[in-house]
């Protein structure tokens, strides 16, 4: 009985550390992205504004 359950905890165990590891690697893709891109991001935001305004 134990150790089906042990094979199971480790499996379970295993699937989150991808996942969090998934979730780092997006993380910090968007970080770099956006700290990139930030000048353009806030250009494109204003224009629409000064659009909207209009």
């Amino acid at each position: 009985m134990l150790k089906p359950q042990l094979i199971l905890w480790v499996e379970q165990y295993t699937f989150k550390d991808k996942i969090l590891k998934v979730i780092k690697e997006f993380w910090n893709n968007t970080q770099n992205y956006f700290q990139q891109n930030r000048k353009k991001i806030r250009f494109s935001i204003r224009r629409k504004q000064t659009i909207y305004k209009q």
